[in-house]
């Protein structure tokens, strides 16, 4: 870890200055703690759709105006999609929720049992 300062010189990056022995004994007597920790940012349609509107909102609309709605259809349905595991929980929970409301409301129809 460094904590002295760097500089440009002549072009390329020296270190100038030494740590401060003050500083360096301070860093012997603390815990290390660490600076990084990971997201727990929940993953959900909302979000989804917010990447589609302003992240590749642009690019798709343009291959559409290219291609055509068609050919965009057919690409999305080729296999090879590898789908990181919170996109494939997504898509099985929004199923399992379409599946719930689609048996809700048969089961509320009059004269229909599934």
């Amino acid at each position: 870890m460094r904590l002295g300062r760097e500089i440009p010189f002549n072009g390329a990056y020296r270190r100038r200055w030494a740590s401060p022995e003050w500083w360096t004994k301070f860093l012997s007597y603390t815990e290390k703690v660490s600076v990084f920790t990971k997201k727990d940012v929940e993953y959900n349609l909302a979000k989804v759709e917010r990447y589609i509107r302003d992240q590749a909102g642009n690019t798709i609309f343009t291959y559409i105006k290219c291609v055509g709605w068609m050919r965009f259809r057919e690409l999305m349905n080729e296999p090879d999609h590898n789908l990181n595991p919170n996109q494939q929980k997504l898509i099985a929970e929004y199923k399992e929720i379409m599946d719930e409301k689609v048996r809700e409301f048969w089961e509320n129809q009059p004269g229909t049992q599934i």
